[in-house]
């Protein structure tokens, strides 16, 4: 998308229509960050990460959607989309998510010294969806036909299973073992040089769990 988007200026009447997202976050691109394109609308692909980063903080629905948000808010640097994509085009953030708790454990506020792009699969790795999961380990769920607890990874947009244990340990060390391999294999590959660069230095797999 980002080769299809051109900055078109916006006119002074639209830019002046514009109020503040979700109460908060200005947007002062001078620029229209949706147009209409061969009948298709495209945003601007700063402005789409700016705008579900604030969704995220400041959205109830969003929240209620996906509880891990609750508490979390944006710089306020940051809530001037100008500022977010200064930093943004300075990233290697094609194909990425945006990160705000793998430099500091546990972080709730979004900027750029908490924030970075980590490649896809990689976050789905380390995003342990523990309300969303329930009381089970990160990678195992049961299977109540059997009783037998099983254990799966993701790889790229699917599930691959590992295996079916009898106890929740032997499921969850499994799990362990093959995302520890393939966080190896993520960091150590050149696909994604700034990530790569960052996590191999700064990250150790053993804290990620």
């Amino acid at each position: 998308m980002v080769n299809k988007f051109k900055e078109v200026p916006a006119s002074k009447k639209s830019i002046g229509q514009r109020r503040l997202v979700r109460g908060i976050g200005s947007n002062d691109a001078k620029y229209m960050v949706t147009q209409d394109i061969n009948g298709k609308q495209i945003t601007c692909p700063y402005y789409k990460r700016w705008h579900n980063m604030i969704e995220r903080c400041y959205s109830n629905a969003c929240q209620e959607k996906y509880p891990t948000y609750k508490g979390c808010t944006v710089s306020y640097e940051w809530l001037t989309f100008s500022n977010f994509k200064a930093w943004m085009v300075k990233q290697d953030w094609q194909g990425m998510h945006l990160d705000k708790d793998i430099k500091i454990k546990g972080n709730k506020v979004y900027s750029e010294e908490t924030c970075l792009f980590i490649p896809s699969q990689l976050n789905r790795l380390l995003n342990n969806r523990r309300v969303e999961r329930g009381l089970l380990p990160q990678g195992v769920s049961m299977k109540k036909q059997t009783g037998r607890f099983e254990s799966h990874i993701c790889e790229g947009s699917k599930l691959r299973y590992l295996g079916y244990f009898k106890t929740v340990k032997e499921a969850s060390l499994c799990y362990q073992k093959a995302r520890s391999k393939k966080i190896h294999n993520i960091i150590n590959s050149n696909i994604y040089p700034m990530a790569s660069q960052y996590l191999a230095q700064h990250i150790n797999v053993e804290d990620l769990r």
